[in-house]
């Protein structure tokens, strides 16, 4: 994901959830996780975007509100 640094993409059965701006990645690609794992670190004060996490959730292909999805976790 272009302009977003280093990107994790976690799979959840239908649903993916997105970390982006990450200084620091934690787990490799198909890494079982489970609850309480550290997945990185956001971003710091030299990265791109600054001390940030980007965070999103997709379903297929397509974006939905975070927190109506974290609402009814």
């Amino acid at each position: 994901m272009r302009g977003y640094g280093e990107v994790v993409i976690v799979k959840h059965g239908a649903y993916h959830t997105v970390y982006g701006n990450l200084s620091q990645i934690d787990v490799e690609t198909g890494t079982a996780l489970k609850k309480g794992d550290f997945i990185g670190r956001s971003g710091t004060a030299q990265t791109e975007l600054g001390e940030v996490l980007f965070f999103a959730v997709r379903v297929d292909r397509e974006f939905v509100n975070p927190e109506v999805w974290l609402a009814d976790r």
